[in-house]
C-alpha cells in the first residue's frame, strides 16, 4: 500500500492526466477555421452578438454558426443569453481571445522566418472589418 506522499502524487498524476485531456479536448473545439473566425468576431465585436449578425458578418449559413456556436458553448469558450426569441454570444473568458492571439501571433512570425507570404500581416491581427462591416483577409 502507498504511503500518504505517495498517494498524494498518484492524486496529482491522475488530475494531471484529467486536465491534459481537458485541454486537447479544448484544442480540438478550436481547430476549425470558422470558429476562430466566429471567436475573432466575438472578441472584437466588443458586445453579445446573435447568430444573425454573426452569419451576416461572416458569411456563413445561420444553422452552420449554430453548430459551431453549440460546440463552442458546450466547452464553455462562449456564453449565451437569451433575450426574447434571441440568443446571444460573447467570449466566456477573456483568457481564450488572449491565447488565440498569442498562437497567431507565433504562427505569423513562425511563417515570416520561412519567407512565407506574412509581411502584409500584422502579427497582433489578420482578419480586418471593411467598410460594410464584413470580416476578411488583410
Amino acid at each position: 500500500m502507498a504511503s500518504g506522499f505517495y498517494m498524494r502524487i498518484l492524486e496529482e498524476m491522475d488530475v494531471q492526466e484529467y486536465i491534459f485531456k481537458l485541454h486537447a479536448e479544448m484544442c480540438k473545439v478550436l481547430a476549425h477555421p470558422k470558429r476562430l473566425k466566429i471567436l475573432n468576431l466575438l472578441s472584437e465585436a466588443g458586445r453579445p452578438l446573435s447568430v444573425g449578425e454573426i452569419s451576416s458578418k461572416l458569411d456563413l449559413r445561420s444553422s452552420n454558426v449554430s453548430q459551431h456556436l453549440a460546440l463552442l458553448r458546450a466547452r464553455h469558450i462562449v456564453r449565451a443569453t437569451k433575450v426574447g426569441q434571441q440568443v446571444f454570444y460573447q467570449m466566456a473568458d477573456a483568457r481564450i481571445t488572449e491565447a488565440i492571439r498569442l498562437l497567431r501571433a507565433v504562427l505569423i512570425d513562425s511563417m515570416r522566418q520561412e519567407g512565407e507570404k506574412a509581411n502584409a500581416f500584422s502579427s497582433q491581427e489578420i482578419l480586418y472589418q471593411n467598410e460594410e462591416g464584413n470580416y476578411g483577409r488583410g
